[in-house]
């Protein structure tokens, strides 16, 4: 069973002293009994830490020592007043100083003023107090709209308490949801072939560090931090014994065993295995668990063969998404058979053979694993026991294990959320969070809310229970700068957001600054050709591109365009051409802005998002239906030889403004499912929507005598009715004029059928009776019958 370790709050030292060098080194802790109590839980890679103090804490008018924006010592002041200032301003610049695993009981004091004094006048810092000044003045908004609300609007509701209670209700009662996450895995791949610099401070990366080891993480060495502050830190706080050693990046290594390490995790998830880092991957061991509980005697190769077949044949057979959903509630349901303990028990020792399958693989590499309930505590469990350890979170002890937790341990929770929910609502835990909820809702967008309010009670992340078990990175979705509005990609952090692909791809990369604009375009075009190879590899098309500029002061702009409805990024040319006029348009909108002062348009990072993905197959198949769908979705104008679209609003205004009789008829036959609105006949299915032109829905009516309710699949809808893999054998569809049958996959004969059925006396006689019952038209001009165009085109 789980041990369900509680994390207690780090509390940040409140005095910031003067340098002095330490005369001894922090003592070391034990590798493989650390316990990680830090904030945040994703191998996030982010720049030099932030402040969230718009309070200037230090003295701007000295001269920068060198090129690095050193600080003298005297501009941090010993006044007692003036030390909380700079320890909130500390504090908050490094939030994520101890979060990393390894880096407990690290002297924050300490650690603060080095980087302070290292980085507090640089350019990240000022544009980051820019930054934070926006979020003081929203933060000082939404305490006063506290002030002049009355505490009856944001008490805790019936509705409220109903809806929490249907979040937990509705949760999974087995854990099988597993996060793995390899340990300083760029790191732990150096040191097979360094194993000299396992017991010195040590890390990948010299102008930034992507990762380092643990003994450098007790010096408060971490990722996205600046080499040269890292060595500052384990030269100082080493009082000059210790030195930090730089290895260059080795990517062809880290992908290798990356490889290695997801062929393994495939074994035991062979279905909805997800990985969107190197070093990180999201199971769901459900069927894995049910089997293995079914058939004890088996080994694993035995299960792992016994679940590849189960797959090969759900490819064979139907769409894999909708099976592999029913595996995995077939699975739960025998799991949820079994006792908890079981279940429990079963889980622990899966995952145990799982990690140490991936150390054999691997050479010596180590994971640690969270197993709960959902994605989301799975991420946090992870964590807990690093490294080289796992945690369970027992389903019947969530609350207590989530309400333990600082709010900034919540995976999509940020350092924006964290200030405005600790500065406006004083909460600083998960308990604090569910003892205001009923302010959390008043106060934060409905997105936002429901994101907090289902964290509260542990709801928050993907299942196997409520969708297909398809983890996404919107489990994690709240962005760390901004918190979730519910607007474009933000809503992505809803926690009941799932989907059976990515949402988007993308690519960026930091140069140093750059300002030649020849230059900047042969990086643009590099970085969007290896992403359409990324994009090829996933085989995903893109209708949505953005690119991204991070300027040499850090700031960011960004400007993004969807294509026409029903187009997507099919090449490497059409993406660099899209990019690059994007990259154009936002240097011109640059130069307006800064056309008084002169600023050079200098860039240091430069990306390119594509989002809005479709599946390659899923795209042919939609272009085929949607060519049939555009042809029988025409209606014939006056000269028999031109087509236009069925809706009014869609035509063109000058062919049919004088053809009121036209109209007249063609709502008729709108009604009447003949002339104005064809749909292709699902087998079996009589729904009552369909799609028109512009992508919405239309009712259908369908009349004695005339053909049956049709529908023509909106694209989603098509992904359940049309599926990619499933045999059509048995599929039959009918003409809709005289419901002739023909298999579900001859668009062709069906399409020349159709042509045939026009042209026959049945479409004439359909006419004639709608054309009897339409309304007598005016004597002062005669239009012409509908059935004139048939006369006339032969």
């Amino acid at each position: 069973m789980m041990s369900c370790a509680t994390s207690d709050n780090v509390v940040v030292n409140p005095y910031l002293k003067k340098r002095k060098r330490p005369q001894t080194s922090p003592q070391p802790l034990s590798c493989e009994t650390s316990q990680s109590t830090g904030r945040t839980v994703s191998e996030e890679h982010r720049s030099c830490p932030s402040p969230s103090s718009s309070k200037r804490v230090v003295n701007n008018n000295n001269s920068n020592n060198n090129s690095r924006n050193k600080i003298s010592n005297d501009t941090i002041d010993t006044d007692s007043s003036t030390i909380e200032n700079v320890s909130a301003s500390a504090s908050a610049l490094i939030i994520s100083a101890a979060d990393k695993a390894g880096m407990e009981g690290i002297d924050r004091s300490k650690i603060d003023a080095i980087i302070l004094r290292e980085s507090g006048n640089s350019l990240y810092m000022q544009q980051q107090r820019k930054r934070d000044e926006k979020v003081n003045q929203r933060i000082q908004h939404m305490k006063e709209r506290l002030q002049d609300a009355s505490p009856k609007e944001y008490q805790v509701t019936a509705e409220l308490e109903e809806q929490l209670e249907t979040y937990i209700r509705q949760a999974p009662t087995r854990s099988t949801c597993v996060v793995i996450d390899m340990d300083m895995f760029y790191m732990a791949c150096e040191l097979l072939t360094r194993p000299h610099l396992k017991d010195v401070p040590a890390c990948v990366g010299h102008g930034m560090i992507t990762t380092s080891n643990y003994v450098a993480r007790r010096y408060g060495v971490r990722s996205a931090m600046a080499g040269f502050i890292g060595d500052k830190l384990v030269e100082e706080l080493s009082g000059g014994t210790q030195k930090l050693h730089h290895v260059p990046s080795n990517f062809a290594l880290y992908r290798e065993k990356s490889r290695i390490v997801k062929d393994v995790l495939r074994e035991y998830d062979p279905f909805n295995m997800k990985s969107y880092s190197l070093d990180e991957a999201y199971l769901d061991i459900g069927p894995y668990l049910a089997t293995y509980l079914q058939h004890q005697e088996w080994t694993h190769e035995q299960i792992r063969d016994h679940l590849l077949q189960s797959k090969t044949t759900i490819t064979t057979t139907a769409t894999t998404t909708h099976h592999n959903h029913n595996l995995s509630a077939v699975s739960m349901e025998y799991l949820q058979s079994l006792s908890s303990l079981a279940c429990m028990q079963a889980a622990n020792k899966v995952v145990a053979q799982l990690r140490e399958r991936v150390t054999t693989a691997t050479g010596g590499l180590t994971c640690s694993a969270g197993v709960a309930p959902n994605v989301s505590l799975a991420k946090i469990a992870s964590d807990k026991n690093k490294p080289n350890g796992q945690l369970l979170v027992d389903p019947s002890r969530v609350l207590d294990f989530v309400h333990s937790l600082p709010i900034r341990k919540i995976p999509g929770i940020g350092r924006v959320t964290e200030k405005m929910l600790q500065q406006v609502c004083n909460v600083h835990t998960v308990q604090d969070l569910y003892q205001q909820r009923g302010l959390v809702q008043w106060l934060f967008q409905p997105a936002t809310a429901e994101f907090l309010l289902r964290a509260c009670v542990g709801c928050n992340g993907s299942s196997n229970s409520s969708s297909s078990s398809s983890f996404t990175s919107s489990d994690f979705g709240m962005d760390d700068d901004e918190p979730n509005t519910g607007a474009g990609d933000a809503s992505a952090g809803a926690a009941t957001t799932t989907c059976d692909q990515q949402k988007g791809i993308s690519r960026e990369r930091t140069f140093s600054s750059e300002s030649d604009w020849s230059q900047l375009c042969m990086r643009l075009e590099d970085i969007a050709r290896k992403l359409f190879q990324d994009m090829t590899h996933k085989a995903v098309l893109a209708h949505t591109v953005t690119v991204k500029v991070k300027l040499t002061s850090f700031d960011v702009l960004s400007k993004g365009q969807s294509m026409k409805r029903g187009v997507y990024i099919q090449s490497p040319e059409e993406l660099v051409d899209c990019a690059s006029q994007l990259f154009a348009q936002i240097r011109s909108q640059f130069k307006k802005d800064h056309a008084k002062d002169g600023s050079r348009f200098s860039v240091r990072l430069l990306g390119i998002r594509c989002s809005n993905l479709i599946s390659e197959s899923l795209f042919q198949s939609s272009s085929e239906q949607g060519s049939m769908n555009k042809y029988l979705t025409t209606t014939p104008l006056e000269n028999g030889n031109e087509w236009a679209k069925s809706d009014d609003k869609e035509s063109d205004p000058s062919k049919n403004r004088d053809d009121s009789k036209v109209r007249t008829v063609n709502k008729y036959v709108h009604r009447n499912n003949v002339a104005r609105r064809i749909r292709s006949p699902i087998h079996g299915r009589h729904h009552g929507l369909g799609n028109d032109d512009r992508g919405g829905t239309t009712s259908v009516s369908s009349t004695a005598g005339v053909s049956p309710p049709r529908i023509l699949v909106t694209p989603n809808e098509e992904k359940e009715q049309f599926p990619i893999n499933r045999t059509v054998e048995k599929e039959r569809v009918n003409c809709p004029l005289c419901s002739r049958e023909f298999p579900a996959d001859d668009n062709a004969g069906l399409n020349s059928h159709i042509d045939t059925c026009l042209n026959s006396s049945t479409v004439r006689r359909t006419i004639e009776e709608v054309d009897s019952q339409r309304p007598t038209p005016s004597a002062s001009r005669k239009p012409k019958r509908l059935t004139d165009f048939w006369t006339s085109s032969s």
